[in-house]
């Protein structure tokens, strides 16, 4: 993998790390593949454009009742394959959680 593959994958992830600490859905939403399988804990998956779609749009319908205190990352190294990076982990977050659509 290239340098410029590796800085352009942290820029990907600083991003999404920013989106999420904004609750800015609709940069979330931009850098998952249409094609993704996204498993959010204690919720069946989102396989694919429409599911992935619909969850965006109900968390971001949803009132905001929490503050993003430490968001990280454990992924497995990538794959690069073709111009894509596939990453297989978790994004963990904490939160001053009070309900709402992270429960």
């Amino acid at each position: 993998m290239s340098e410029h593959d590796i800085r352009a994958i942290k820029e990907m992830r600083d991003r999404d790390a920013q989106a999420a600490r904004a609750g800015d859905f609709e940069t979330l939403r931009s850098l998952i593949s249409d094609e993704a399988v996204v498993m959010p804990p204690g919720r069946n998956a989102q396989v694919g454009k429409a599911d992935i779609d619909a969850a965006f749009a109900e968390m971001s319908q949803a009132p905001k009742t929490y503050e993003i205190i430490e968001y990280t990352f454990d992924l497995s190294d990538p794959e690069i394959v073709g111009s894509l990076a596939i990453e297989h982990g978790a994004i963990s977050r904490n939160d001053t959680k009070s309900g709402g659509w992270n429960d």
